[in-house]
């Protein structure tokens, strides 16, 4: 590690609403610490098999209306962690697994093509796939979908499609499983900070104040102030190309009225749309 830098390492499931959450965290950590942060990514594969999670209600069912019956579950248990971030989610549509499409690996799989094919645009496309999860309703289960949400985010198709045939986004996925298990990680997500005192795992869902306590104990760097501005928030957008109301309000330190005219300026200006999701909005590039 460089000197006064710290790694955030979060192990998660590109299907975790926890994770999904967690954004505006993440935005008020690079807002606070600029360059001396770096936000890295590993997948966990969260579910091999849905049928695994079901209760032994849903297990007495037909398939069909069992998988109903466990996606009902988990729109509710989406729904539940909403007001943890305010990220906003729509469950309405919510069908994400099926009897032929009952795990996530698509989804890391996905991922790590995305990272291989156009390694700038994996976190983005990280945060569009989960949106497409928990806002849109898609079945991002299906490896179909995964590939029209990484077409949307402007990965390269052509490189995505390899690494997924060649091996690639397998072996990617392998050393993170690999790495959890040396780490002792059993349930997600998880943040390992790293800095140039030592290295802290914190287990579960991660707060500013814990991640900044971290960062602090491994000595890497302290938080800066940070001004609100229609320049600063179109940077953000040219990163992240999809940005909750409460991740601008996280790292400008805004209200939400504040951060609705903010928005307004950006997108009166031509640079991305905005878009009503449930009980909040999004700023989206396409």
């Amino acid at each position: 590690m460089g000197a006064e830098r710290a790694r955030i390492t979060t192990f998660t499931d590109p299907m975790m609403g926890l994770s999904y959450e967690m954004e505006p965290v993440y935005r008020r950590l690079e807002a606070a610490f600029g360059d001396h942060v770096e936000l890295r990514w590993h997948m966990g594969l969260l579910v091999r098999d849905a049928r695994d999670f079901m209760t032994p209600a849903e297990r007495a069912l037909d398939e069909e209306a069992a998988f109903a019956a466990y996606n009902t579950r988990l729109a509710g248990i989406y729904l539940a962690e909403e007001p943890l971030g305010g990220v906003p989610m729509d469950m309405s549509s919510f069908a994400l697994f099926s009897p032929d499409h009952a795990s996530t690996l698509p989804l890391c799989l996905a991922y790590h093509a995305a990272a291989i094919a156009s390694p700038g645009l994996a976190y983005a496309y990280l945060v569009r796939l989960r949106f497409a999860t928990v806002a849109q309703g898609r079945r991002t289960t299906l490896p179909a979908v995964c590939r029209e949400v990484a077409a949307e985010t402007g990965v390269d198709l052509q490189k995505y499609d390899a690494s997924l045939g060649n091996d690639g986004a397998q072996a990617a996925l392998r050393e993170d499983l690999s790495l959890m298990a040396a780490l002792g990680i059993h349930c997600l997500p998880a943040c390992l900070v790293e800095g140039t005192s030592g290295s802290i795992l914190l287990n579960g869902l991660c707060g500013y104040d814990e991640l900044c306590g971290a960062i602090s104990r491994v000595g890497s760097g302290k938080p800066q102030g940070v001004t609100a501005s229609h320049d600063a928030l179109r940077a953000m957008l040219a990163r992240q190309k999809l940005v909750s109301r409460e991740e601008i309000c996280a790292a400008f330190g805004l209200q939400r009225e504040e951060a609705c005219e903010l928005a307004e300026q950006v997108v009166a200006h031509g640079y991305g749309r905005k878009a009503e999701v449930g009980k909040g909005w999004l700023l989206i590039v396409d």
